[in-house]
């Protein structure tokens, strides 16, 4: 499941839906990627906080969504959802009339007020059930939401492939010179394996910041060096920790630059530490889908990491972003005394 805070709010104006095809061009904006074979589920009035906004893919047997539909309302009650709409991107009419029936059913037993069911096409969406209904046309290319993403410079990929090939580096001579950087910077910190003294850490912590402030500041590719040293850092949880106490929503979509850029340049073994920081920061910005990639890229290396274990637990309960509170640094491991 693809999980998301709402990234339009709080620092952005607010979008204003007043149509059903509002709602169409809204989803690949708060999803990042046009969804294709989904269910969609966008939420509003839910309670004191923002709302979230939910990606499944859309499973063809009634027991895939009998599962599908208890995944998508579990969170809904648990954040006291008063208001939601469901689309349906896919071509098969009878899979999404049969999963928008059970998925209607569960939201309206927990108290939802649903306030539109669509099948959504290329360029139409129709009412579920259709009945007959020839849909109504729509073309996201001259939506004002569609605008007003690019005068904001917000990204929406292809798809979800897009969005996960985002990841991957294509650049094998930056790609070798930064994982010979993390080998001599491994050899220096990590000698034969043994874990530093404190003192070195407590060091490496203080250039970790210095550096992570100012690749923020300038937004500029790092040097092969420091972004080797940087991906070996990444590994020791302790180090971690010292980064997220950085990141808030003010700066979060500064991390995803640096984090993205990091992950693309990445050894293989060095992904989950970073990937960790990348799905972190995504998920304080808003940005669910591209949370969920890095997640996967991490768990794909070490399928234990505790950070994006973390993640994947906040996505999955549509936590908001706005519950994180960065540690001061005197409550850092590192720092304290």
């Amino acid at each position: 499941m693809t999980a998301a805070p709402d990234p339009l709010a709080p620092t952005a104006a607010p979008y204003r839906v007043r149509s059903t095809t509002d709602l169409v061009a809204m989803a690949p904006l708060v999803l990042g990627f046009q969804p294709r074979d989904s269910v969609v589920l966008m939420t509003f009035g839910q309670g004191p906080g923002p709302g979230f906004h939910a990606r499944v893919d859309l499973p063809d047997d009634l027991d895939a969504q009998h599962a599908v539909a208890a995944t998508l309302v579990e969170p809904c009650v648990r954040h006291g959802v008063s208001r939601a709409a469901v689309l349906l991107h896919t071509d098969d009419v009878e899979a999404a009339r049969s999963q928008a029936g059970l998925l209607l059913a569960g939201l309206l037993e927990a108290g939802v007020d649903v306030l539109d069911v669509v099948r959504v096409e290329e360029d139409r969406w129709f009412p579920v059930p259709e009945d007959g209904d020839p849909g109504t046309a729509y073309d996201l290319s001259t939506h004002p939401f569609t605008a007003r993403r690019v005068f904001e410079g917000r990204q929406v990929r292809r798809d979800r492939e897009e969005l996960v090939a985002s990841l991957v580096g294509d650049d094998d001579d930056d790609l070798r010179e930064v994982g010979l950087a993390a080998t001599r910077a491994a050899a220096e910190l990590l000698p034969a394996g043994c874990p530093p003294p404190r003192s070195v850490l407590r060091a490496e912590a203080r250039w970790l910041q210095r550096c992570v402030r100012r690749a923020l500041r300038d937004r500029v590719s790092l040097p092969t060096a420091d972004a080797g040293r940087l991906l070996v850092l990444a590994g020791l949880a302790e180090l971690r920790e010292v980064v997220l106490a950085e990141v808030d929503r003010r700066t979060a979509v500064h991390h995803v630059e640096l984090w993205q850029g990091l992950v693309r340049r990445s050894p293989e073994h060095l992904l989950p530490g970073a990937c960790g920081l990348l799905a972190f920061a995504a998920w304080q910005a808003g940005e669910g889908a591209l949370a969920w990639c890095a997640v996967d890229r991490a768990v794909e290396v070490d399928p234990d990491h505790p950070l994006a274990e973390a993640v994947a637990q906040l996505l999955l309960g549509a936590v908001s972003p706005e519950t994180w509170r960065p540690a001061p640094e005197h409550d850092l491991a590192l720092f304290a005394g």
